[in-house]
């Protein structure tokens, strides 16, 4: 991941600084954009235990490679932002056909940036509002598609996310010293 991460630095560092047409340009970040994009549907398909899942989802793609790729610089946020609707219109196909890779990347999402969105700031700036997006999304929609799917929570939620249907709420646990974070969702007659 360090030579991928690497490589969107140098990627965008020459682009930065040769004059590169804005057609080519836009095909350059387009590439990246769905480089970027695959390497996290890839790790969204990862069911391994708690830990491991963690450190490849959080720690390596999207830290390290999401995160800290050269992607800084305002004209570089095109490519974050491309990956961002990516990522959102993948986790909506939810709404139309629940599939296997929509539902990975929703979880991915909830895994990885949690059920309470990022105070205003630095941190986050890339994401926070693709965040608020995922969420508003699933209090809008997601009961509903989990009451008509629930194996969609059993087969795919990790130990550490689940969804109690009365309420209707999402909970997220960050372990035992913790209290666990409560999302409501919106309930909707059929």
């Amino acid at each position: 991941m360090k030579e991928l991460s690497n490589f969107f630095d140098s990627t965008s560092e020459f682009i930065r600084e040769n004059n590169v047409n804005e057609v080519a340009k836009c095909h350059v970040y387009d590439f990246l954009s769905y480089l970027l994009f695959e390497a996290i549907k890839y790790a969204s398909s990862i069911t391994s235990d708690y830990k491991v899942r963690r450190f490849i989802q959080q720690k390596i793609v999207w830290d390290e490679l999401y995160c800290t790729s050269g992607f800084i610089h305002d004209e570089d946020y095109n490519v974050l932002s491309k990956v961002n609707d990516l990522i959102y219109y993948k986790i909506k196909e939810i709404e139309k056909n629940p599939n296997v890779d929509a539902v990975e990347m929703l979880v991915y999402i909830l895994f990885v940036l949690g059920l309470e969105p990022v105070s205003e700031g630095m941190y986050g700036k890339s994401w926070r509002a693709l965040h608020i997006k995922v969420l508003d999304w699933c209090e809008e929609k997601l009961s509903s598609i989990l009451d008509r799917y629930p194996n969609i929570a059993i087969e795919y939620f990790p130990e550490n996310i689940t969804y109690n249907s009365e309420v209707p709420e999402l909970r997220f646990s960050y372990g035992d010293k913790y209290t666990p974070v409560c999302f409501k969702l919106t309930k909707v007659s059929e």
